[in-house]
């Protein structure tokens, strides 16, 4: 396909924008909800204003790639847009969020090209972490790590000296029961935590395999942090009973992001080390 001139393309972009922003308003519209009303996904108010900044961060690398319109952009929009349709008539915003990210791949695709788009992937790409997953899939995941959870924390209880029996998802004090609900399972740290991971991976500009090991860790990093959390609480209510407890929670859930964080940081450290090479004598 020839060039298009710059101001042309300006304007197919508007246009194209205005589009996607009508078809889809539905899917972003009940996805933003989501956000707003389920602690599980609070971190996608940050997502678009953070693909915002990469996109800026790339900006002098977009402007300097070639600029060569794909017509293969035009198949995957028609895709995008048969996908969101369903997706709008069955109620499944995901899909729709999804369909949306496509298109907009499609259009920098048909517009700009496949250089363009390499360049520009990663910041487009990265708001996928914040789309809401389907409740059967999240469930099961929930669920296990619910489990997991109140098993390794009611074993770093006993490591300690804790009194402490766990039943299923209850661990057992004298005097007072700890509960690990559905909202204490660890999920919501693990989705952030991946989310952290694939931005750490891009800003540190990782090898693929490094990076993917950087976000393989999400899972036991976020399993760790909140065993640690679970069990400082046990210990807050065997000293102090259930207001230690309580007046710990929250100071505990900031401590939980700072012991992921720095872990994260350990974790790419390792990675990103390399052995210097021992001087050869003269």
């Amino acid at each position: 396909m020839p060039a298009v001139p710059a101001k042309p393309r300006k304007g197919a972009a508007l246009c194209a924008a205005a589009l996607l922003g009508f078809v889809f308003w539905p899917a972003v519209r009940d996805t933003a909800r989501v956000w707003l009303d389920n602690d599980t996904y609070a971190h996608g108010v940050l997502v678009p204003p953070i693909s915002a900044f990469l996109l800026w961060r790339l900006w002098p690398r977009i402007r300097a790639a070639q600029r060569r319109p794909s017509p293969s952009g035009m198949v995957l929009l028609a895709a995008a847009l048969v996908v969101q349709l369903v997706a709008h008539w069955a109620s499944v915003p995901y899909f729709g969020f999804i369909a949306l990210v496509a298109a907009i791949c499609a259009v920098v695709l048909s517009l700009y090209g496949p250089s363009v788009l390499r360049v520009a992937a990663f910041p487009i790409l990265f708001l996928l972490v914040s789309a809401p997953m389907p409740g059967r899939f999240t469930a099961r995941l929930s669920d296990g790590l619910q489990s997991a959870s109140a098993s390794f924390a009611a074993w770093l209880g006993s490591a300690v000296g804790l009194p402490i029996m766990r039943s299923g998802n209850l661990l057992e004090l004298p005097g007072i029961q700890l509960e690990v609900a559905e909202v204490c399972s660890g999920f919501k740290k693990t989705v952030a935590f991946i989310a952290l991971g694939l931005l750490y991976a891009h800003l540190l500009e990782m090898k693929p395999g490094k990076g993917a090991l950087l976000v393989a860790s999400s899972l036991p990093i976020a399993v760790a942090a909140n065993v640690v959390r679970i069990a400082a609480l046990a210990v807050a209510a065997s000293i102090g009973g259930k207001s230690a407890m309580d007046s710990l929670h929250n100071v505990a859930e900031i401590g939980v992001l700072v012991l992921g964080f720095l872990l994260f940081s350990l974790v790419a450290k390792v990675l990103l080390w390399q052995r210097q090479p021992t001087p050869q004598p003269s």
